[in-house]
């Protein structure tokens, strides 16, 4: 069975956004299981969802 997360870009504040263009990496961290200990799937929610720019 294939399942697939999807990250929306357009949820990423401005502020990371801004600096992750100067540095040219957009970096998301995600677990892979939701509560239940399932795949997650479907959108992920800002708040499952730790985005940073990395250098």
């Amino acid at each position: 069975m294939f399942r697939r997360a999807e990250l929306m870009l357009a949820d990423v504040c401005a502020e990371t956004l801004a600096a992750a263009t100067e540095s040219g990496v957009l970096q998301a961290r995600v677990g892979l299981t939701d509560a239940t200990g399932n795949p997650l799937c479907a959108r992920v929610q800002p708040a499952t969802i730790d985005w940073s720019a990395a250098t």
